[in-house]
């Protein structure tokens, strides 16, 4: 079976996509953190030279836009395409200025705060409230510690925009969000299915920022089909 690579969201780590390693028990799974670097090129180095030859991809939010980078290196090396609630456009310079102030919050000792208040308070559509889901998220986040925030916060900041990249690829792709995301709304990823020549588009109803956690019993189902 093709191994598979899973790539977290900003501040995640392997719980994120633990419903989904959850049912891949038939395959190599490895879970690659966005850290190690404040370059998402080099992040993306980091990948290839981790993973195998070839290797199907899964990336959510931040760690869709790595896997987008991953794809502008070596799309050769992958052979299925899975995105997840993110973005291929460049970081506009609005909301880079709003990382600023989180960035000094955060360097003060707020990681927590920051953490509950500018983030996860965003994962779910208006009205919606998921404590387990938003505790799992602050204890992921706590874990990985102020030092990766700040620097997955400059890899944002300083991304490339990767629609030229799309518009490239053959590969065959899955992209998912939530009708309900804040963060990356569904128009991001209708851009993105449009971009691409061998996309399958999937807005789901009623679901915010994180799929995966939300709805795995639809998402898996999805997965299984696709990565078959």
């Amino acid at each position: 079976m093709t191994p598979l690579v899973f790539l977290p969201g900003m501040m995640c780590d392997d719980r994120l996509f633990r419903p989904q390693l959850d049912v891949f028990t038939d395959r190599p799974c490895q879970v690659m953190l966005p850290i190690g670097s404040n370059r998402m090129a080099d992040l993306a180095s980091q990948v290839l030279a981790d993973a195998s030859d070839i290797f199907d991809l899964v990336g959510l939010s931040m760690g869709g836009i790595l896997a987008m980078e991953v794809m502008a290196q070596a799309a050769h090396r992958v052979r299925k395409l899975v995105l997840f609630s993110t973005n291929a456009r460049a970081e506009t310079a609005k909301v880079a200025a709003a990382r600023k102030p989180q960035m000094a919050a955060v360097n003060a000792g707020e990681l927590a705060r920051i953490m509950e208040n500018d983030v996860i308070s965003n994962f779910w559509p208006e009205g919606q409230d998921h404590p387990r889901l938003e505790a799992l998220m602050l204890a992921q986040a706590l874990e990985l510690g102020p030092g990766a925030f700040l620097s997955q916060s400059k890899a944002l900041m300083t991304r490339a925009d990767q629609r030229k990249t799309l518009e490239s690829l053959s590969t065959r792709t899955l992209v998912i969000c939530g009708d309900g995301d804040r963060l990356c709304p569904p128009f991001r990823h209708e851009e993105i299915a449009g971009l691409l020549t061998n996309a399958d588009l999937h807005i789901l109803p009623g679901v915010g920022h994180l799929p995966v956690l939300e709805v795995p019993e639809k998402i898996n189902p999805l997965l299984q089909h696709f990565l078959a």
